[in-house]
């Protein structure tokens, strides 16, 4: 039987000592202290007035910088997502099969495929082979969410567009960018107005002659809509031109495109802001200052490597050009804080300072009298200190020096009782891919719903550790193998309960271990995790074939 048992901690604190002053005395000392302490509050304050000053500007700065390289690092992430699926279609097996026995059923079979990338993928506004006549061979549509495959009688010729041309020249592994612009659909611009990058390259067929030219129009707002979601969380704009200072993102939705309208050829950050235009477009990247406010800008070069220390080497699939040809092919994100912004900045600093001077004077009395405030002030946080020795911080489970402390002291008492323990080794099954595929917050998820669910499962007396990253261990005090199982069939029935309900899509798994220790085995805990572990390793050894059979 398993019975409760709890911890005991040393009873009381040290008591605070009263000492017995005239009215006349406290008053005195209140007074003197009250004008040291004004004074002093006053000299500190200014201080740090002018040091908070700078830090925050400092601050202002580097977090504007911080911004918009994560877009960078973004965008150079989904770009690369785009070239792998680019590259992936450009050599389907399918599409082979399409070129040499030019049959309906392969032509079919290649539009139902490409019309399910295109729902999974939620990105392409079209995705189109071409051959090298321009004949477009089949095209599937987006169309806002709800695709279909293109019917061919009015499938169209491309060989005259821009991106035909220059894509059908290019060599196997080659790729084609086009410019961030809008979508033509028949000579006209499209309405409401689509942002279009085209990425293509050529096709071969197995005997590596080319074939044609496979296109993947990359819907732009999906880059536009980020930027434009991190200025409406923030006082500030964010920005995007072309390298002819074109806007593709603006401060209003007027100033865009304009190279794509003839009426709007003069809309350019030139005409409007000259010094921040020679500011911009005379480095890769930087900050400044201007009437206006402050700009932060970075230059994105989507054939080159990004470097901090240069302009970078030139990516694998980038056509045979110059670094300088490739130079010419960039676009700028700009942060823009506006100096009304910057001065109300400012204005808050002095007026929180100010407020907290007055609010400073205001208290000091109530601090002379209530000295003993600091003592309990000091124990939260020794209290504090401790737990944060003691516990992990995300799952609030024991971290693994006090884990393996608890497990020593479990052994002794075992010895000394006669009274058995179970030693349960746990791992999260696919954390690793569910970081991957899903980020690190989803991964964060599922260690928090895992341990929840092991903490509702076992017991008030059983102590849980994390050693670190996905693995566990739980001590199941005063009990035996079978009364472990027992346990194990609660965490199961708790996680089968959350699969069922589909709220992710993946489901949450565990991998177990249980070794039992008797007393007098004389078994270290060094001992009695590599054998739960080994364990765990079989059982989730055994998970992992079952897992990647129905996967494949």
């Amino acid at each position: 039987m398993c019975h409760n048992q709890k911890n005991t901690f040393p009873q009381g604190v040290p008591s605070v000592k009263e000492y017995k002053v005239s009215l006349k005395s406290k008053l005195l000392v209140f007074l003197l202290i009250f004008i040291l302490l004004s004074v002093l509050t006053g000299i500190i304050l200014r201080y740090f007035y002018l040091q908070n000053i700078s830090k925050d500007k400092l601050l202002l700065e580097t977090n504007e910088m911080a911004r918009i390289e994560e877009q960078q690092k973004i965008m150079k992430t989904d770009f690369d997502q785009i070239i792998a699926d680019l590259f992936f279609l450009a050599n389907f097996s399918l599409l082979q099969n399409v070129f040499e026995n030019e049959s309906q059923k392969f032509l079919m079979q290649l539009g139902r495929d490409l019309l399910i990338f295109s729902a999974e993928k939620k990105r392409y506004d079209q995705i189109c082979y071409i051959d090298q006549n321009g004949e477009e061979i089949v095209r599937v549509n987006y169309n806002n969410g709800n695709p279909f495959i293109v019917p061919q009688k009015i499938l169209q010729n491309k060989v005259q567009p821009n991106y035909f041309q220059e894509t059908i020249s290019l060599g196997k592994g080659e790729l084609y960018l086009s410019p961030f612009d809008l979508n033509i659909e028949r000579g006209e611009i499209e309405k409401p107005l689509k942002p279009i990058i085209r990425f293509g390259t050529p096709i071969f067929n197995r005997s590596g002659q080319k074939q044609g030219i496979l296109i993947l129009n990359y819907l732009g707002d999906i880059i536009l809509n980020r930027l434009r979601t991190v200025s409406e969380k923030v006082s500030r704009r964010t920005m995007m031109l072309n390298a002819e200072g074109y806007w593709i993102l603006g401060p209003s939705p007027d100033l865009e495109w304009g190279f794509m309208y003839e009426n709007k050829k003069d809309i350019i950050l030139k005409k409007y802001d000259s010094v921040a235009y020679t500011k911009i477009y005379e480095r890769e990247q930087g900050q400044f200052y201007t009437r206006r406010g402050l700009f932060s800008f970075i230059t994105i070069y989507p054939f080159l490597e990004p470097s901090k220390t240069g302009i970078g080497e030139m990516r694998s699939f980038s056509p045979k050009r110059t670094i300088k040809q490739a130079q010419e092919y960039y676009w700028k994100i700009i942060s823009f804080f506006p100096s009304n912004q910057l001065y109300e900045m400012r204005q808050n600093i002095i007026q929180g300072y100010v407020k907290l001077f007055l609010f400073s004077l205001a208290i000091s009395g109530i601090l002379l009298w209530f000295s003993t405030d600091q003592y309990f002030k000091r124990k939260v946080a020794l209290e504090d200190l401790k737990n944060h020795a003691t516990y992990d911080a995300m799952t609030g489970f024991l971290n693994r020096r006090v884990g393996l402390l608890f497990l020593e002291k479990e052994l002794k008492i075992t010895d000394r009782t006669n009274s058995p323990f179970t030693l349960c080794y746990i791992d999260i099954n696919n954390l690793k891919m569910i970081n991957d595929t899903f980020g690190h917050e989803e991964g964060d998820y599922l260690i928090l719903t895992s341990t929840r669910l092991l903490k509702e499962s076992i017991r008030e007396t059983d102590i849980s550790c994390r050693l670190g990253g996905d693995e566990f261990f739980a001590i199941l005090r005063e009990c035996t193998m079978e009364q472990a199982e027992k346990i194990w069939q609660k965490v199961i029935e708790k996680i089968e309960n959350f699969n069922s309900k589909k709220l992710k899509p993946y489901q949450i798994s565990l991998s177990h271990g249980f070794v039992q220790y008797s007393p007098k085995e004389g078994k270290t805990a060094d001992q009695l995790i590599t054998e739960a572990d080994a364990k765990m390793y079989g059982e989730k050894k055994k998970y992992k074939q079952v897992f990647n059979k129905n996967k494949s």
